[in-house]
């Protein structure tokens, strides 16, 4: 159960009327002012708060306590519009991501789950840092590194699974990372959020850590004039960046959540699996499947396609949206559809083409995101 302090004016509060509405995995408490808050945060232990920056100077009175006495807490804000200076505000204190008003609840879901799953917050002593960082990017995680060793201290800002910036000594970009990676070793602080104004790095993390532990290799082993060269052999360094799961210390994050879908709701003659996803992280938002049908790994599959899709149309001339996506094997057909209303989810559908046809599977998938997305 993922507990949610939602900070809005008014008896109710829109947010929190709209995330008791779904009865899943949220347990909001809605309050209204600073002093209820800070009641409610010292009484009980919170995933997450949402902040109305309407509320004026309570609202940010609560962000800047948030920063500094709760920072494993993760802080979203609501905003009257999207206003570019809010939310340069509400970054320099830690919010993760904003809501807009009017609310969409299928919206308000993606961003709370997705954000509250990419991020993570935690303090690790002694941790293998590049071991650390692979890991990283392989759950796609969202935070930013203040990494200690030997009395320095350097940053690094990753943005689901990619490392946008890291500085270090006054330097940033690549020679920051070499730097901090060429440590090995050390006291790692994970903060909320990745709140850098430009990305000076382009490299996948993988390729940072090969290049940067080659760079020390060609430097010498046994040290450099910054002291930064770990008495380590390359080969032992190399096989650092491939540990099992389990000799790390565990990561933190939130469990996911599978919303099933109306029970009015039926699969059509033929279909195999339905589910509304996200396309940005491939969260299944709701789901239904025949077994042993897994919609989960479908939909991280479909999202990861259709991701793959949108940076190639992004690449070419042609001024044109993405309709749909069929992908067909010997006995199943994918069909994928993105939501002209909702640009961040689309609609996935898995169906028998010996029982139906793709002309129907349309039809069906169009009736199904009328009533229900």
């Amino acid at each position: 159960m993922i507990k949610i302090l939602a900070v809005e004016p008014g008896q109710g509060g829109v947010l929190a009327q709209v995330l008791a509405a779904f009865h899943l995995d949220f347990d909001t408490i809605h309050t209204s002012n600073f002093e209820r808050s800070l009641e409610q945060l010292r009484e009980r232990a919170f995933e997450a708060v949402v902040v109305d920056v309407t509320l004026g100077d309570d609202a940010w009175k609560l962000l800047a306590w948030l920063q500094k006495e709760r920072p494993h807490v993760g802080r979203f804000a609501l905003l009257p519009e999207d206003s570019a200076e809010l939310r340069v505000r509400v970054a320099d204190l830690g919010v993760i991501d904003c809501m807009v008003e009017p609310f969409d609840a299928t919206d308000v879901l993606v961003q709370l789950t997705s954000g509250l799953a990419e991020t993570c917050f935690g303090f690790l002593h002694n941790i293998n840092l590049p071991a650390f960082l692979q890991l990283l990017e392989i759950e796609r995680k969202t935070c930013t590194l203040r990494a200690e060793s030997a009395g320095r201290s350097g940053r690094m800002f990753i943005s689901r699974g990619e490392m946008l910036d890291a500085r270090v000594d006054g330097v940033s970009g690549e020679a920051a990372a070499f730097a901090i990676i060429g440590w090995l070793s050390g006291n790692v602080h994970v903060e909320h959020g990745c709140f850098v104004a430009e990305r000076t790095l382009q490299k996948p993390i993988s390729h940072l850590l090969m290049s940067a532990l080659q760079y020390r290799d060609e430097a010498g082993l046994n040290g450099s004039a910054d002291g930064d060269i770990d008495e380590m052999s390359f080969r032992r360094l190399q096989e650092s960046l491939v540990p099992l799961k389990s000799e790390l210390p565990p990561v933190p994050r939130l469990p996911s959540f599978l919303a099933r879908l109306p029970k009015t709701m039926t699969l059509f003659h033929g279909s195999l699996g339905l589910a509304l996803v996200d396309a940005e992280t491939g969260l299944t938002l709701a789901a239904e499947a025949k077994p042993p049908i897994d919609m989960i790994q479908w939909a991280e599959s479909a999202a990861t396609v259709l991701r793959q899709e949108y940076a190639t149309l992004a690449t070419s001339s042609q001024d044109t949206d993405l309709m749909e996506l069929v992908v067909t094997t010997g006995s199943c057909c994918e069909l994928i559809k993105p939501l002209p209303k909702r640009p961040r989810c689309f609609a996935l559908l898995l169906f028998d083409p010996d029982e139906t046809n793709l002309v129907m599977a349309r039809i069906e998938v169009d009736r199904w995101v009328n009533e229900h997305a």
